[in-house]
């Protein structure tokens, strides 16, 4: 594919959202790379869908520009494109795969152009799209228990409801055809308990420690934890049960605390609860 469709200035540049960028290097130097189209059995179409100059964000309409003029590219090199969209296989590092792009989505009038081909990403949730905007109304962890802020179940719930003009639920990760891959990113050593001896040597006195967003100041202020959806009620239901308890140390918003690995050094388990991504905690 042209250089226009990895046009990101940073190429050495490594975060959790890397893959598209470390993913043809590792092809290349194993044994699987297979140069002759007509000779291999899957193709990779080596196109930045995070780290492209338009990025998620541009919209439905710029999002879909770009898509076509990717399908329109790839019919240039042969014919395998429309012969078989099944081979191809898209990296897909954002958040939510595929769902986070506006050319992956399924809105009134547009069909996925991606959809059918392979999604080479890290995230493996159920859905999005039409799951979503209930989570505002009936993800009140105050009066419900976090099993009600369940994406599974609100999937299943409102799939295939139609409604106008609004985004229907759909599957960001479909199992069998999309392909799931940990994060390309490293440990850092002065970050992880092990690599570092300086917290290594911290006692745990803490069974379970936490610090993180719990109460988004973008959500609805009328009660607290009305952000729940965004982690499935996870948080605010162990903030709940357990901010109380001596054992477990539980910080509110707190993830930009200077001595943060140090607190977490201190504690048998930390909690890496879901987001609405796939998330790089673990």
């Amino acid at each position: 594919m042209p250089e226009s469709f990895r046009n990101f200035s940073k190429r050495d540049f490594v975060n959790m959202y890397s893959l598209e960028m470390k993913f043809p290097e590792l092809i290349r130097r194993s044994g699987h790379y297979q140069p002759d189209p007509f000779k291999a059995e899957y193709h990779y179409v080596h196109i930045y869908t995070y780290h492209a100059h338009h990025k998620e964000e541009e919209g439905v309409s710029a999002g879909r520009e770009r898509a076509e003029a990717v399908v329109r590219e790839l019919r240039k090199l042969g014919h395998w494109w429309d012969l078989n969209r099944g081979t191809h296989i898209f990296p897909l590092p954002s958040d939510r795969a595929a769902c986070r792009l506006p050319w992956g989505i399924h809105l009134p009038g547009y069909e996925p152009v991606i959809r059918g081909s392979i999604g080479l990403q890290h995230y493996g949730g159920v859905g999005r799209g039409g799951v979503l905007p209930y989570f505002s109304e009936e993800c009140n962890i105050t009066k419900m228990w976090a099993s009600n802020c369940d994406m599974s179940l609100a999937f299943s719930q409102f799939h295939g409801r139609a409604e106008p003009n609004v985004e229907q639920p759909q599957q960001c990760y479909v199992p069998g055809k999309d392909l799931l891959v940990p994060t390309v990113e490293t440990e850092n050593t002065g970050t992880t308990r092990y690599l570092n001896h300086s917290l290594a040597a911290i006692r745990r006195t803490k069974l379970l420690f936490f610090a993180g967003m719990t109460e988004s100041p973008f959500y609805n202020q009328k009660w607290p934890f009305s952000d729940a959806g965004y982690s499935g009620g996870v948080r605010q239901t162990v903030m709940r049960m357990y901010q109380n308890d001596s054992r477990f140390l539980l910080l509110k918003n707190g993830a930009n605390l200077p001595n943060y690995f140090e607190l977490m050094a201190s504690a048998v388990f930390c909690l890496a609860p879901m987001g609405i991504g796939w998330g790089a905690r673990v």
